[in-house]
C-alpha cells in the first residue's frame, strides 16, 4: 500500500519518517496462533524499516471482499468502509483467480488517492468533482479540504466508532463500518450547504446528464455553471456510482471574452493614436524648450559640469542649443579664473552692484608658505606650478567645506573669509575648524611630498575676527569682491607674526572670545605683542588641537 500522503495510515502504523510503502505480511500455521509484521520500504522500493511482530487472528478469508468475490464469478467491489489495518476510508476491489476459487486478489483503494486524482484532472482552474456511491451518498469531494471534512465525517461518526469499540475481532470492522456508512446521513454542513454541490445533489436526482450523456447548464447564485453526471461504464465493479463534473462556464468561455476585449481595446488605441502623435509632437517642442530654459538656469547658477548637447528636429532648437553650449564653454574656461563659489553668493546676497559696501563683522584667514622664494629658485616653473596647483586644490576644498569662500591668491597665500556675501552666525568656529582641518591636510601633503623627494610646503596661519567693509570694489567694467579695513590688515599681521613665535597658526584674543565651545579646540596664550605697521599690541594665541580627555577604565577587582 503506498503511504506516503495518508496521515491516517502513519497514525495507525507509526512507520519511519522516510517509508512511501508499508506491506503487511500475516502467516498464519496450523499449530499456533497467525503472526502479523508490517515491512517498510522507501520510494525506491528498499526496506528501511520493520514493525514488531504480533500475535493476530486477522483471517482475510473473514473480510466482506474475500466472502463477496467467492460468492460472485466475477470481479467486486466494496466498501467504502475503515479498513482496519490502515484506519483510512477505503474502496476494495477483488477477484478470484482463475485456477482456484478460493485464491482472492485484493486491492485497496483510498478514497484519498481518488479525490488527489480528481483534482489533478480537473477540466478548469475552478471545476470540482464528485463521487457518489450506489446509495447516492457522497463519498469523494475533489477539492482537498472539503475531502479531509468529508473523510472525519464518514469515519468518525458516532456510531461507527461505539460499534467500533464494541468488538474486538479486526475482521468484522469492515462489515461493522460497511453497514453504518449505509445507513448515514448526508456529509457534514460544510459540504452539503455548498450552492455548488446541492445544484449538483438536484442533478444527480433528477438524471440528468445521464441518459444523453451530455452537458447540463445551472446556475449559482447567478453565476452560469455547466455539469455531466456520467457512471462508471467501463467497469461493472462500480456500478450504480456516479461521477460528477461541474465547472462555472466563465472557465471555457474567458479566454473569448478576454480576446474580444483585448481586440476592443486595441481598436481604442488606434483610434486614440492620431490624437496622441499629435501631443506627442506638440509636447516634444515644449519639452525641448523646457530643458534649453533649464539650461540656462544652470549657467547662471554657474553649475557647468555634465552639459550635454541637445538635439532635436526642429532645426531653430539645434541652433539655440548649440549658441547656449558655446556660452556655457566660454564661462568654463573663465570661470577658472575666479572663486566660483563666490560668484554664487554674490549674485545670491545681491550684493554685485559696484559701490555696494556694507560694514559687516567678518573672519578673515590669511596663509603663506615658508622660504617659497627659496623653493622656487631650486625647482622649475614646472614642478612648483604642479606643487601649487596640488597645495590650493586642497586648501579650496576644505575652505569651502566649511562654509568659507577663497576671496583671492596671493602668489603661493590665498585670503579667505566667513560671513561674507553669505551671512554665518557661526563664522568663527567654522574658520577655526576649517584653519586646523587645512593644518593637517597640509601635514598630510607634505608627507606624501617628502617620499616622492619634493619640498615641504610649511604653511603658517593667521585668523582674526571684527568689522570690516566688504563689498565690490573696482571700475564698472572690472571689479573685485574683497572686504577692508583693520580687521584685513591684524590677519595679514597675525600669519607673518609667527615667525617671531616659531608657531603655525595664530589667532587673536577676539577669535577666542568669540568662539563657542569647540571640542578638542584649545587656545594657547602666547601673551601681546606688536605687529609690524601698528602702535598697539594684539593679544596673541595659538590654535592647536587638543587631544580628547582620556577615559578611565575601572577594572573589578
Amino acid at each position: 500500500m503506498r503511504s506516503a500522503s495518508s496521515a491516517r495510515w502513519r497514525e495507525a502504523v507509526a512507520p519511519p519518517p522516510a517509508t512511501v510503502y508499508g506491506m503487511r505480511v500475516v502467516i498464519g500455521s496450523p499449530n499456533r496462533p497467525a503472526t502479523s509484521t508490517w515491512h517498510f520500504l522507501d520510494g525506491n522500493g528498499r526496506q528501511i524499516g520493520m514493525g514488531p511482530t504480533r500475535e493476530t487472528d486477522f483471517d482475510p478469508r473473514r473480510r466482506p471482499w474475500y466472502r463477496a468475490a467467492v460468492r460472485a464469478s466475477q470481479p467486486v467491489s466494496t466498501g467504502p468502509y475503515v479498513s482496519a489495518s490502515t484506519q483510512s476510508l477505503t474502496l476494495t476491489l477483488a477477484g478470484t483467480m482463475t485456477g482456484d476459487k478460493a485464491a482472492v486478489i485484493g486491492a485497496d483503494v483510498l478514497l484519498e488517492t481518488i479525490s488527489h486524482m480528481l483534482m489533478e484532472q480537473a477540466v478548469s482552474e475552478h471545476s470540482v468533482g464528485y463521487i457518489f456511491d450506489r446509495d447516492g451518498k457522497l463519498i469523494v469531494h475533489s477539492d482537498p479540504n472539503a475531502m479531509a471534512g468529508l473523510i472525519d465525517t464518514l469515519s468518525n461518526h458516532k456510531v461507527a466508532r461505539n460499534a467500533l469499540a464494541a468488538t474486538e475481532d479486526p475482521a468484522l470492522l469492515g462489515e461493522v463500518v460497511g453497514q453504518v456508512l449505509a445507513r448515514s446521513s448526508q456529509p457534514a454542513s460544510p459540504i452539503a450547504s455548498d450552492p455548488v454541490f446541492q445544484a449538483v445533489q438536484n442533478l444527480r436526482e433528477s438524471g440528468l446528464g445521464v441518459a444523453n450523456g451530455g452537458a447540463t447548464e445551472f446556475r449559482v447564485g447567478g453565476t452560469p455553471w455547466l455539469a455531466r453526471i456520467s457512471s462508471f461504464a467501463a467497469s461493472h465493479l462500480l456500478d450504480g456510482y456516479r461521477i460528477v463534473i461541474a465547472a462555472p462556464l466563465d472557465d471555457f468561455t474567458a479566454e473569448s471574452a478576454s480576446l474580444l476585449r483585448k481586440t476592443l481595446s486595441l481598436a481604442a488605441v488606434f483610434v486614440l493614436g492620431g490624437i496622441i502623435v499629435a501631443l506627442l509632437i506638440s509636447r516634444r517642442i515644449s519639452r525641448a524648450l523646457v530643458a534649453l530654459a533649464a539650461d540656462a538656469s544652470q549657467i547662471g547658477n554657474l553649475d557647468l559640469d555634465g552639459w550635454t548637447v541637445r538635439r532635436s528636429l526642429i532645426s531653430e532648437i539645434n541652433m539655440l542649443g548649440r549658441a547656449l553650449s558655446s556660452a556655457r564653454g566660454a564661462i568654463r574656461t573663465f570661470a577658472v579664473y575666479v572663486p566660483r563659489e563666490l560668484v554664487r553668493q554674490i549674485v545670491a546676497s545681491g550684493q554685485d552692484a559696484a559701490g555696494a559696501a556694507v560694514k559687516r563683522e567678518v573672519t578673515v584667514l590669511f596663509t603663506d608658505i615658508r622660504d617659497f622664494t627659496t623653493i622656487s629658485e631650486r625647482h622649475s616653473p614646472e614642478e612648483v606650478v604642479e606643487m601649487l596647483t596640488a597645495y590650493f586644490e586642497t586648501m579650496n576644498v576644505i575652505v569651502e567645506r566649511h562654509n568659507g569662500v577663497i576671496v583671492q591668491y596671493l602668489g603661493d597665500s590665498i585670503y579667505a573669509m566667513w560671513n561674507a556675501p553669505a551671512e554665518n552666525p557661526n563664522h568663527v568656529d567654522d574658520g577655526c575648524r576649517c584653519t586646523l582641518e587645512l593644518k593637517a591636510a597640509i601635514d598630510d601633503l607634505n608627507a606624501e611630498n617628502a617620499r616622492a623627494g619634493k619640498p615641504e610646503l610649511v604653511t603658517r596661519f593667521g585668523l582674526h575676527t571684527g568689522v570690516a567693509v566688504v563689498g565690490s570694489v573696482g571700475a564698472k567694467d572690472r571689479r573685485q569682491y574683497t572686504a577692508m579695513g583693520d580687521t584685513v590688515n591684524v590677519a595679514s599681521r597675525l600669519e607673518g607674526m609667527n615667525k617671531q613665535f616659531g608657531t603655525s597658526i595664530l589667532v587673536s584674543a577676539s577669535v577666542k572670545q568669540k568662539a563657542g565651545d569647540l571640542p578638542h579646540i584649545a587656545f594657547r596664550a602666547l601673551g601681546a605683542a606688536t605687529a609690524k605697521g601698528r602702535h598697539e599690541q594684539i593679544e596673541v594665541f595659538q590654535l592647536v588641537e587638543a587631544a580628547p580627555p582620556q577615559q578611565i577604565q575601572l577594572i573589578p577587582t
